[in-house]
């Protein structure tokens, strides 16, 4: 996922799908990036959008890394943010 430009309040997003379990956001990232929600129910496979928001300034090339767990699978999933 890439965060075009380096302003604060820069906003983007990504879609989570988890037809039969929830899931929660277990590692949030850095402290200059919010992410809502950070949990959710299983979703019959519609997909929940998941907002990403700069709190402060950040320079190009900046990133940081994301887990999600999903209810019934071993692994957390991991999405690495990028500021472009």
């Amino acid at each position: 996922v890439r965060l075009v430009g380096s302003e604060m309040c820069i906003r983007d997003s990504i879609s989570i799908v988890s037809v039969n379990a929830t899931w929660e956001l277990v590692n949030p990232g850095a402290p200059w990036l919010q992410v809502t929600p950070d949990s959710g129910n299983a979703d019959k496979g519609r997909g929940t959008t998941i907002t990403l928001k700069m709190l402060k300034e950040m320079p190009s090339g900046t990133s940081t890394t994301l887990a999600f767990r999903i209810a019934n699978e071993t692994e957390d999933r991991e999405v690495t943010v990028t500021v472009n």
